[in-house]
């Protein structure tokens, strides 16, 4: 995802870090809440991504276990692999030959979600660092284009030493603000991972104060709107556009896709994939919501040991 603005975020009259507050304004449309909270007071599962442009996952889980690191299939099948928690992947040999890409299990879906083929022109518009640029690479077997775009200079670093160090060759790298990018071009598939409040990794430490919290502006709903409204006019009639983020917020969510359906001639998708998940919502603070909208998906750790995802996916008409 591209760089968020960095200016504070509150909700409500919370306090900072307090996360009794912060996520109780969830209570009622996360699922078994609970549970939620129980499991955001530990670490979450330790993913990685398989390289089949490199090697296979059962080469992989061979040469890992030839140095006693056990791992697993996992829901996604054989594109990730689930290690230790104490395992490090970034420090292995195997991940500097770009045998693997570390990659949150969730984070998987939106990719998966959009389906792309062998030669097929995809924009991801807001790419860096990389992960689900480099795994559209993949499942496209390295052939086509993907135009992937941010706006952030070093995050750019990032994504182009990434995609080195894991031999994609069939991506161009382009630096423009994602609601400024140039219409000349219209695409059959976009990937639009919005910046976001990013409250799906947020952690619970001993002391009950929220881990990894985010600080962002109130605005973001609007950016995320803005970068809406550009990649629906980069999409071209009969394209498919998936949407994502790593929040719970549904001022990030669900209403950025009410956004989409009042303002282009759109639909919502069901998403055709075997993997835990909630329904989009039918409402939020009084606003009833498109029923199609339910048809999105909404991710929790608590179902998926990973981060929580919110995806939307969309075709234009």
């Amino acid at each position: 995802m591209s760089t968020t603005p960095k200016v504070e975020h509150k909700m409500s009259d919370e306090k900072p870090n307090n996360s009794e507050n912060l996520f109780e304004l969830y209570r009622d449309i996360i699922p078994d809440f609970d549970a939620f909270m129980d499991r955001i007071r530990k670490p979450l599962g330790n993913f990685i991504r398989v390289n089949t442009l490199r090697t296979s996952p059962q080469k992989l889980q061979n040469m890992l276990g030839s140095r006693g690191i056990k791992s697993r299939i996992t829901r996604l099948g054989g594109y990730f692999l689930e290690i230790p928690g104490d395992i490090q992947p970034g420090i292995l040999l195997e991940y500097h030959l770009g045998l693997f890409h570390p990659q949150t299990l969730t984070s998987g879906i939106p990719v998966l979600a959009l389906d792309p083929k062998p030669d097929d022109l995809v924009l991801d518009l807001c790419a860096a660092p990389g992960g689900k640029t480099s795994h559209l690479a993949e499942v496209m077997k390295n052939t086509g284009l993907i135009v992937a775009n941010d706006k952030n200079v070093s995050r750019l670093v990032s994504l182009r030493a990434n995609l080195k160090r894991l031999g994609i060759v069939n991506t161009v790298v382009t630096m423009v603000r994602g609601e400024q990018f140039p219409l000349e071009t219209v695409f059959p598939k976009i990937l639009l991972d919005v910046p976001c409040s990013s409250e799906g990794r947020y952690l619970i430490g001993e002391n009950g104060k929220v881990m990894y919290r985010t600080r962002i502006g109130k605005s973001l709903p609007q950016v995320q709107k803005q970068l809406m409204h550009r990649a629906m006019k980069l999409l071209a009639p009969g394209g498919i556009l998936v949407y994502s983020t790593c929040t719970y917020n549904p001022d990030e969510n669900e209403s950025v896709i009410q956004y989409a359906l009042d303002k282009f001639d759109v639909d919502v998708c069901k998403i055709d994939l075997d993997f835990p998940h909630e329904n989009g919502l039918k409402e939020w603070k009084g606003i009833k919501y498109d029923r199609s909208i339910e048809k999105c998906w909404r991710i929790y750790p608590h179902r998926t040991d990973s981060v929580g995802f919110f995806v939307a996916k969309m075709v234009k008409r």
